[in-house]
């Protein structure tokens, strides 16, 4: 699971963080269990993962 410090390490920005463990309570909340993990780095990483995929390109 990608936790916050991980996705910080990796350079994801906080703000970016912040709204993924936001929107990962609301989840939770609304649906009465947990998110799952692929979908929890999924928003950890939004971002950096684009990034990734770019590079292979080249």
């Amino acid at each position: 699971m990608c936790t916050r410090e991980r996705a910080l390490e990796l350079g994801q920005k906080i703000e970016v963080v912040e709204d993924a463990e936001r929107r990962i309570a609301e989840y939770e909340k609304k649906h009465g269990k947990p998110m799952n993990r692929t979908m929890q780095a999924a928003l950890m990483l939004r971002g950096l993962i684009e990034v990734y995929d770019k590079t292979l390109l080249l």
